[in-house]
């Protein structure tokens, strides 16, 4: 299945309502797009775009925060951390708090995930605001595993459990809240095939 398989605007006329507060401005749409086109793209299928929007969706506060509110503030993981340059000496500071669709958090994931993707996430932490950069990094995480467990676990033909595919992504935290989302999601995709498809 391609993107073409999926009219946008029936779409966005389904969730609007459902998810969006009956408003879904280019700043939410835009994410949703691309998510939908990225798993579509990779051969992932409507049940896992589904639950990989749910995440984003919940991660991000509707697709408007792709930075952590608050910045880590309070956490371990939202301390300024020292980037060393060349020699012993401190060239500046940076802190790996949440940002992009799945909040990636903590030093050793933005190192992981900059291995992983070929950039340097560690020295340039905001790069994962990028909307195309936190598509893969979600895309990426979900499906490998790489925050908990792999998508695939719970989400596989003849086995679907949403509520337990939180387990990707922060254990079982708001898991029913989520798996909700991605019933809508579901449907909402399922509703906006083309006939052609």
């Amino acid at each position: 299945m391609t993107t073409h398989a999926i009219d946008f605007d029936a779409l966005g006329a389904f969730v609007m309502p459902r998810l969006f507060r009956g408003s879904l401005p280019p700043k939410q749409a835009a994410p949703l797009r691309l998510l939908i086109e990225q798993g579509l793209g990779r051969g992932k299928g409507l049940r896992k775009t589904a639950y990989v929007l749910a995440t984003a969706y919940h991660e991000t506060v509707r697709f408007l925060h792709m930075e952590e509110i608050g910045r880590g503030a309070g956490k371990a993981y939202g301390e300024d951390l020292p980037l060393m340059g060349t020699g012993s000496r401190v060239d500046q500071r940076r802190r790996y708090h949440g940002r992009g669709f799945v909040q990636l958090t903590w030093l050793r994931n933005y190192a992981d995930m900059s291995v992983r993707l070929g950039l340097d996430l560690v020295s340039n932490p905001d790069l994962v605001k990028s909307p195309e950069i936190a598509s893969e990094v979600i895309w990426e995480g979900m499906l490998e595993g790489v925050f908990g467990d792999r998508l695939s676990q719970h989400v596989r033909p003849g086995h679907l459990d949403f509520r337990n595919a939180r387990r990707c992504v922060n254990g079982l935290d708001r898991a029913d809240d989520v798996a909700g989302y991605a019933g809508v999601f579901l449907e909402g995709l399922r509703a906006s095939l083309s006939p052609s498809v």
